[in-house]
């Protein structure tokens, strides 16, 4: 299996693990419904947790911001479109805690499979993920609702001029494959290197966050 594939295998189920992206965010001022877990982290202290959760909050705010781009939408229109990306986040939490086993066994298929360069058991785990996957909330539905939110024709022309061109850019993403110019380690080698196939980051709003 390529790199470039088993690093997106990787990435996309670090990322399903993690409810990343992906689910839909709501417009600025939604309730995260990880805020209590937030508030003990910013207690405890906890810096990483802290990051993490702005990393994917403002990923998920860049996301709106790129489909409405444009689009000039009342307060009540931004009230239901908080609630269609309330009502879809509740679902892919959902599917996450109901599969988490499944999801947390297969992450250990992979790594087991990349630490032994196995390259048939890394794509054997990755058909169970894909097979795990397709049962997964897709945010299809929720764009639908969202676009029928808006009230002229020309909202609507521009809404999926934006999807189209957010869509564009991830899989232009995708086929670029792993950045460039990763920061060496002090050994002088790449860490991705040194560590094999390692999971990257992805790109962008994107990364799974529109899981399209």
């Amino acid at each position: 299996m390529p790199y470039r594939l088993f690093a997106l295998i990787t990435t996309t189920l670090a990322a399903t693990v993690l409810g990343a992206g992906v689910a839909l965010a709501a417009p600025e001022g939604d309730e995260q419904p990880d805020r209590p877990k937030r508030e003990r982290a910013e207690r405890d202290g906890d810096q990483p947790e802290r990051d993490k959760h702005d990393k994917h909050r403002d990923r998920g705010h860049r996301v709106m911001a790129a489909l409405f781009r444009d689009i000039e939408l009342t307060d009540a229109q931004k009230e239901e479109l908080r609630e269609i990306g309330q009502a879809h986040r509740k679902q892919v939490k959902a599917w996450h805690d109901e599969h988490r086993e499944e999801l947390d066994a297969i992450r250990e298929k992979m790594r087991q499979a990349r630490k032994d360069q196995d390259r048939e058991a890394a794509k054997a785990a990755h058909e169970e993920f894909k097979a795990l996957l397709e049962t997964r909330p897709k945010p299809d539905a929720a764009f639908a609702e969202m676009r029928d939110v808006l009230a002229t024709d020309e909202d609507k022309a521009q809404f999926d001029e934006n999807l189209e061109a957010i869509k564009q850019r991830m899989k232009e993403r995708r086929e670029r494959g792993p950045r460039e110019g990763r920061r060496p380690h002090r050994d002088g080698n790449d860490k991705r290197d040194r560590d094999g196939d390692r999971p990257q980051r992805d790109r962008d709003g994107g990364d799974e966050g529109l899981d399209i």
